[in-house]
C-alpha cells in the first residue's frame, strides 16, 4: 500500500502520465537566475531523459505562470547542461511566478548551476 501511495505521488509531481520528466530547450537565449535561492537543480550524465535524478528533492507541480514562493514549488523540466553531455532537471521561481519550461532551459544554460558541473 506504500508502495502505491509514493509512486501515485511521484506521479503526480512529474504531472505525466510517463515516469520520465518533460524535458524542453531554450528557444531564444541563456539568461541569468538572479536572487538567492531561486532555482532547484539536479544534473546527471547517464542519458538525456533526467529520470535518473527525478526524485532528488520533492518538487511540486505548479505550472508555468503559478506563484511560487520556493523552486520546489514549480514543476521540474529536464533540461541540457551547457558545454557537456549532460541534463538538469531543474525549476526557476522568478519574480514569484513558476518559469516556463524553455525560459527555464534558458536559464540552465545561461547560470552556473552545480547541477551541471559533473
Amino acid at each position: 500500500m506504500l508502495a502505491f501511495a509514493t509512486a501515485a505521488m511521484i506521479g503526480a509531481a512529474c504531472s505525466s502520465s510517463s515516469s520520465l520528466p518533460p524535458s524542453a530547450s531554450c528557444d531564444s537565449g541563456p539568461v541569468m537566475a538572479t536572487g538567492v535561492n531561486v532555482v532547484s537543480a539536479a544534473g546527471e550524465d547517464v542519458d538525456s531523459t533526467c529520470a535518473a535524478v527525478s526524485h532528488e528533492f520533492a518538487w511540486k507541480a505548479g505550472a508555468a505562470g503559478s506563484a511560487c514562493s520556493d523552486p520546489l514549488d514549480c514543476a521540474p523540466v529536464c533540461c541540457v547542461c551547457p558545454g557537456r553531455a549532460a541534463h538538469a532537471l531543474a525549476t526557476w521561481c522568478d519574480q514569484g511566478l513558476c518559469a516556463a519550461p524553455a525560459d527555464v532551459c534558458c536559464m540552465v544554460l545561461g547560470t552556473t548551476l552545480k547541477a551541471c558541473a559533473g
